[in-house]
């Protein structure tokens, strides 16, 4: 059995670089080395594609917020100003109303006296009548 790491470390390697009839398709050392450096090549190759989509895509997203806020912005301001347009509709409405109010109150007004006057009329009238009528 062998005990130490640095043991078990120096046996796999001496193995791994033994010539062995049973292990003739085993790559050479060189041969696994290219190989690995070529996958970590592509797979930081894949892996910095990746980024690069994930940052365009970011851009895209910040870009199409930019706009959305933009147009919401105008959006606003425009409903504000039909708002503050509305109100000034409104407070001329309040006074057409309150105008309207006061010309009806004095109409009221003037045809309670207007009233009143034809029938003080119609009793002089009457009283002149019978008067005419006595005599």
């Amino acid at each position: 059995a062998i005990t130490s790491l640095a043991t078990q470390d120096r046996y796999l390697h001496a193995w791994w670089l033994s010539p062995s009839p049973r292990l003739a398709s085993r790559p050479s050392g060189g041969h696994c080395v290219t190989q690995l450096r070529s996958k970590v090549s592509s797979s930081r190759g894949e892996y910095e594609e990746n980024e690069k989509d994930t940052m365009r895509n970011l851009a895209f997203v910040v870009n199409s917020t930019k706009d959305n806020i933009s147009s919401l912005t105008r959006t606003v301001k425009q409903q504000e100003r039909e708002l503050a347009g509305k109100g000034d509709q409104a407070i001329a409405l309040q006074r057409n109303y309150e105008t309207l109010s006061r010309i009806r109150l004095a109409d009221q007004a003037e045809f309670a006296l207007l009233k009143a006057q034809k029938e003080e009329q119609m009793r002089q009238l009457q009283k002149l009548q019978a008067q005419l009528a006595a005599e």
